[in-house]
């Protein structure tokens, strides 16, 4: 070969040596996915080769569609998916995540069911190509369904106007929220996040058992809590 010569144009930053057909040198701007034919040239003719050449960017704004995430023992979590700017060519994560968890190293997709649980920790997502990377910082917790649901005060009674002291919860594990059924007499309420039962009574109501559950992603516990009001004696 006496000469090569490329077409069209390489991107910028690269270029081809004339005499040894040699391609070199620091790309300067993002180039999509072309092909460039070089020619080796000599008195008798040539040959071709086309050639396809991209230069990527860094990816960048690495984000995932639920963080924190808080997933349940036992449950099977939906797929917790990266957005990303850019061409991702592997994704990695450290440390490795919680057990039953899952970590896809070409679609950074998180998928499984969890087995143990996992105090709240952070996890480094790595998403890369040949300009480098961006990172995201993962929140996962990993609970086991609360258990051993008690109050403070079971059974209750209360006066008709009279304000009631606080009916506090005690369980085990980490709870999301409350509820109650049935509904409680009139002028009680329970606090959703807090379970803690308030209130003053404004109307007469008979011993009855009402169920309050507590529950979380992992599951449930619950507690019959029987309430009275009286009417003051006349």
């Amino acid at each position: 070969v006496t000469s090569y010569a490329i077409a069209p144009a390489l991107p910028a930053g690269l270029s081809l040596n004339p005499s040894t057909g040699i391609i070199t040198g620091t790309p300067t701007t993002a180039s999509a996915a072309q092909n460039y034919t070089v020619t080796a040239a000599n008195v008798a003719g040539n040959t071709t080769v086309s050639l396809s050449i991209t230069v990527l960017s860094a990816p960048t704004g690495l984000t995932y569609s639920q963080n924190p995430a808080t997933y349940g023992v036992g449950t099977a979590i939906a797929p917790n998916t990266p957005t990303v700017t850019g061409t991702v060519t592997s994704y990695a994560i450290a440390p490795a995540l919680p057990a039953g968890l899952n970590f896809n190293t070409s679609t950074g997709v998180i998928t499984g069911t969890p087995t143990t649980a996992s105090a709240a920790t952070n996890y480094t997502v790595t998403a890369q190509n040949v300009a480098g990377n961006t990172t995201a910082i993962l929140n996962i917790t990993v609970s086991d369904a609360p258990t051993g649901l008690t109050y403070s005060q079971n059974p209750a009674t209360y006066g008709v106007g009279t304000a009631i002291a606080q009916n506090t919860p005690t369980v085990t594990g980490t709870v999301q929220s409350y509820s109650v059924t049935p509904a409680l007499p009139a002028g009680l309420s329970l606090s959703t996040s807090t379970g803690i039962i308030t209130g003053t009574p404004t109307t007469v109501s008979a011993a009855a058992n009402y169920t309050v559950t507590a529950t979380n992603v992992a599951g449930s516990t619950s507690a019959t809590l029987n309430i009275t009001v009286s009417a003051a004696p006349t």
